[in-house]
């Protein structure tokens, strides 16, 4: 049987390889935040009537989470899969950023510059997960292309995020310049799901954990030992197959799953 699922598992991983222009997609979260922090944050301070020196440190304290976010880099390996860290952290930094442009300043600029600094370091780990899903989903004649497309739309992100936040300001509320930017950060994100989004073919019937839980593995995942006993395989093995759904296995795969 363990035969089986990897001639199963290998089959379908040489049918799908992600193209390298999807990492241009998932590196957008982190450009946009990024150009929101070093060029638009500073014009919409300013515009606010925050005095210059303040508008520096508070610049200075915005982007310190990108020199030391290595320290919580390595979070993206553990627990969920790195496509669900990668929409998950894309999600609620791009809500941290819809509050903090929703706050009148320069009333609340200190609450401002927190969600600000918490943001940003939950988007640090928005390109740890693309570096780790480069790593592990991408064969090695066509990892210069998805770094090249990654810096594309790291960059690029930060020109639009940047650039497009400075001409809409003039031209509209709040309230709906909030919406525009944390979508910006967000909608990329959802690219990741493009890699799981097709259905594997049916598992081999003969055994009915396997049929189970084989059925929404990652294609890129590396092989799991089922020729263990049955008591040493994880929890979500052991469940019945009325919980297998796409959403649920697509967010509790192992930690080495990308």
């Amino acid at each position: 049987m363990h035969a089986i699922y990897t001639g199963y598992f290998m089959s379908s991983a040489r049918r799908r390889l992600p193209p390298p222009w999807l990492f241009g997609i998932t590196a957008l979260p982190y450009g946009v935040y990024g150009g929101y922090l070093s060029t638009a944050m500073p014009y919409v301070l300013r515009t606010a009537g925050v005095p210059l020196e303040r508008i520096a440190g508070i610049s200075a304290l915005t982007l310190a989470p990108a020199i030391w976010y290595f320290l919580w880099a390595p979070v993206a390996d553990f627990g969920m899969r790195r496509r669900a860290w990668l929409i998950l952290m894309s999600a609620l930094s791009a809500a941290c950023l819809l509050a903090a442009v929703l706050q009148p300043l320069p009333a609340r600029v200190d609450l401002f510059t927190a969600l600000l600094v918490g943001g940003i370091s939950l988007n640090m780990l928005v390109g740890a997960s693309n570096g780790g899903l480069m790593a592990t989903m991408v064969p090695d004649e066509q990892r210069g292309r998805a770094a090249g497309w990654y810096q594309a739309g790291n960059v690029g992100g930060g020109a639009l995020g940047a650039g497009l936040t400075l001409w809409l300001t003039p031209h509209l509320s709040v309230a709906a310049l909030a919406c525009v930017v944390a979508a910006m950060v967000f909608l990329p994100s959802l690219a990741a799901w493009r890699s799981t989004s097709r259905r594997r073919p049916a598992a081999p019937r003969d055994n009915p954990r396997l049929n189970c839980c084989a059925s929404w593995e990652p294609c890129f995942a590396r092989e799991p030992d089922w020729s263990a006993s049955p008591s040493s395989h994880p929890p979500w093995a052991r469940r019945r197959p009325r919980i297998c759904s796409r959403a649920w296995r697509w967010i509790i795969t192992p930690p080495d799953k990308p």
